[in-house]
């Protein structure tokens, strides 16, 4: 068949183009970000279109991408608003239109992904608006199918990495000590259910909540991840927090940020990844609905969480964090030697014994102790961009410059260092590769990111 796939570079997006292109589909992938990584193996395999949701709010806009489709399926979802990408322009407006368009255009279905407890009376904005787009959705003459899953897992998942992060901790700070009930389901699980349905030979016409067999605590789906990393690993010390001091905690933070963002910028800053207030409201109220549903019918059990966490990717994905933290801790050690560098030119090292060495290389008097200074200040910024993964790149780039000169102008003007017995030059050789090799590190993750069109966002 010929499909229309949104968000194509999101995280169930990727994996339904995956799964559709090796099932001998023809995909037509919508993605926000264009062009993508020239050496991607599906770049020449899956035809690749640039749409902006905030922008394609008429049928208008989207009618030239739907000639000849038969199924379209939209994954296109945002965690946080941003300036230029609310809820109503990308889960409502856009959605919408794009209905619009495939009631004119004759599509044949339509699959709508949203999420477990979309109501339009929710809690959250997030899921009012999901389910405003759902309920339009269900009212056309489409044949359609709209997926509600619980929380998604799998490698390459932002949650998937924060639990596999958080379970390795030594202590887990969570909210009611980790009670909220949540029915995670496997990617795999997702795609292989919204797969069934594009290629049902039957109309659908139904809505689906995709979930686990069984409902688990948050502490309950910590302690499966803790024990597939570590057999052996012992218990961690849980922190009970109170609820409604964190959210009341975290309203307060967005509105610091919303607040600041204005008057630095114009525009609100908002809290990056998973966590804010209305993410918090959603995790207290659990997520959970009856599996047997989704068993009865398509025909199959969805796997457990400690299934999931058997298996082949997720031991690749666990090796890979592995290494993660190993160069991140290289990244710590480089930004602690680079802070501590400064604060000894500065405070711990006499000044008048550097501007000894800098006199040696013809340097005035007058600008001596200045540039001793500013050497500081510079290595500060090193540290300190290293330390908050600020530019990283850049950082490595123009350290490693840095370091280069340092030792070319000590070589010609002070080579008797490259003999003192501290070997305060000779550690520069060390100091380089590590440098070099976590930037090579940091490329190559870029990288295969791009090879694997893995974003973090689904437009």
């Amino acid at each position: 068949m010929r499909i229309l796939l949104t968000g194509a570079r999101g995280f169930v997006g990727r994996h339904l183009m995956a799964k559709l292109h090796e099932r001998g589909h023809q995909v037509l992938a919508c993605i926000h970000h264009f062009p993508l990584h020239p050496a991607s193996p599906e770049h020449s395999a899956i035809r690749w279109q640039q749409v902006d949701f905030s922008e394609y709010h008429t049928a208008e806009h989207w009618l030239p991408l739907l000639h000849n489709i038969d199924v379209v399926i939209n994954t296109v979802g945002i965690i946080h608003e941003h300036p230029g990408h609310s809820y109503q322009q990308v889960h409502e407006r856009a959605p919408q239109a794009l209905f619009d368009a495939c009631e004119q255009a004759n599509v044949k279905r339509v699959v709508q992904l949203s999420a477990l407890g979309a109501k339009v009376d929710a809690e959250t904005e997030f899921l009012r608006s999901k389910a405003r787009a759902d309920t339009d959705l269900s009212q056309r003459l489409l044949d359609w199918a709209i997926f509600k899953p619980s929380l998604i897992i799998g490698p390459g998942g932002e949650s998937f990495e924060r639990l596999q992060r958080v379970a390795a901790w030594p202590v887990w700070p969570l909210i009611d000590g980790g009670v909220q009930q949540l029915q995670a389901i496997d990617i795999d699980d997702v795609v292989k259910a919204m797969i069934q349905s594009v290629e049902s030979k039957w109309p659908v016409r139904n809505t689906f909540e995709l979930v686990g067999p069984k409902a688990l605590s948050l502490l309950e789906i910590l302690q499966c991840f803790r024990q597939a990393q570590d057999q052996n690993a012992s218990a961690a010390y849980v922190i009970k927090l109170p609820f409604r001091a964190v959210h009341r905690l975290w309203c307060w933070v967005d509105a610091l940020l919303g607040s600041w963002g204005k008057r630095l910028r114009g525009k609100p800053f908002k809290s990056k990844g998973l966590i804010s207030a209305d993410m918090l409201l959603m995790l207290q109220k659990g997520n959970v609905a009856n599996a047997q549903t989704m068993v009865q019918h398509f025909g199959w059990m969805p796997k457990s969480v400690a299934a999931s966490l058997n298996t082949k990717a997720y031991r690749e994905a666990r090796h890979q964090q592995r290494w993660q933290q190993h160069f991140a801790f290289l990244r710590y050690s480089l930004a602690m030697l680079w802070l501590w560098t400064a604060w000894v030119s500065v405070l711990g090292f006499p000044l008048s014994e550097s501007a000894r060495w800098l006199a040696s290389l013809a340097i005035p008097s007058a600008l001596q102790i200045p540039l001793t200074i500013a050497a500081a200040a510079l290595d500060a910024v090193i540290g300190t961009a290293l330390l908050l993964n600020c530019r990283p790149h850049c950082t490595l780039k123009f350290s490693l410059m840095l370091m280069l000169l340092y030792s070319v102008l000590i070589t010609l003007f002070l080579p008797e260092l490259w003999l003192h017995p501290f070997g305060p030059i000779s550690k520069n050789i060390p100091l380089f590769a590590a440098s070099f090799l976590l930037l090579h590190w940091l490329q190559a993750t870029e990288d295969s990111k791009a090879l694997t069109a893995e974003a973090r966002a689904c437009i």
